[in-house]
């Protein structure tokens, strides 16, 4: 009688059974036995592949997948001036989005804005230079400027000409350098710190506040700056220059009001630090750029 040699268990085992052939998952190294990791919930590599289509639909459904505490921030933040900050600051950190979110989302539109329709810079220094030489009212200035200009061209080993479009390009380049403004909430922090010190906030609380205003002032740039191109495109300087007035007109409103609901509905003064700040952010949002500026020049004529 031969004897019957048992079944190997290989041989009845899955294909996939073998340790060498079971898909792990890339995020947490776990065996996959479906489509999604049972551990951390990844879906499988080898299911969605890497394409330039998967990327589109992922960034597509990242702007479209707006959710409630999304939809209550940005109500909050054009609706209610201060309502973002007194909410963080109390500690109903649940309600909104983080203060540094909100700027970074709010900046971040802006960029989007920017790159896909390019508006007229209102502080282009080309055609400020243009409108000083066309002015006859200030002839001893513009020559003063123009000596000036002239000893730095010269020192840069470039015309007049090449060194103004130089100056405008790093200019520009400053401006809209998103690592420049990334420090406007800390200098305005430190001016609030000044304008409401008697309220002995934390500097911390005066970078939330910081960060929503700024936040408000990006959103309400994207709409000024459409404003500012019709005037340049119809080459109105009134309407240029009461359109920047409107703009600080609200953001004063909006810190007027701000400060008002965060601190006391009579807070003494309040009319007159409104003024200090408005003034004091045009300043302060100037700053860096301006040193940021220099630093770039610099090197050039030295």
């Amino acid at each position: 009688m031969t004897a019957v040699t048992p079944p190997q268990a290989s041989e009845f085992a899955p294909p996939h059974a073998n340790p060498a052939a079971v898909a792990r998952c890339a995020n947490c190294d776990t065996p996959l036995t479906g489509h999604f990791c049972s551990n951390c919930g990844a879906p499988r590599l080898d299911e969605r592949p890497l394409t330039v289509h998967r990327f589109g639909h992922e960034i597509v459904a990242e702007f479209a997948s707006v959710d409630s505490q999304t939809m209550a921030t940005v109500r909050s933040l054009l609706r209610k001036p201060g309502e973002l900050t007194a909410a963080f600051v109390s500690g109903r950190t649940r309600q909104f989005l983080s203060p540094i979110r909100v700027y970074l989302l709010a900046f971040g539109f802006a960029m989007l804005v920017g790159s896909t329709w390019r508006a007229a810079d209102p502080y282009d220094v080309n055609r400020i230079a243009r409108q000083v030489t066309a002015n006859p009212s200030i002839a001893a200035d513009r020559a003063t400027y123009a000596r000036l200009g002239h000893k730095l061209a010269v020192r840069a080993k470039m015309t007049d000409a090449q060194f103004l479009d130089h100056t405008s390009q790093v200019w520009t380049r400053v401006t809209t350098s998103p690592w420049v403004h990334l420090l406007d909430p800390l200098i305005v922090a430190a001016m609030l710190a000044v304008i409401l010190r008697k309220r002995k906030r934390s500097y911390a609380a005066h970078v939330v506040y910081g960060l929503h205003l700024l936040a408000y002032n990006i959103l309400l740039s994207i709409v000024t700056t459409a404003m500012h191109t019709y005037a340049l495109a119809a080459g109105s300087q009134l309407l240029n220059g009461l359109i920047s007035l409107l703009h600080w007109v609200a953001i004063g409103a909006y810190f007027y009001f701000g400060t008002r609901r965060l601190y006391e509905p009579r807070e003494r003064w309040l009319g007159l630090k409104t003024f200090v700040f408005v003034l004091g952010a045009q300043v302060a949002m100037m700053v860096v750029p301006i040193v940021a500026m220099c630093l770039a020049v610099l090197p050039v004529i030295l």
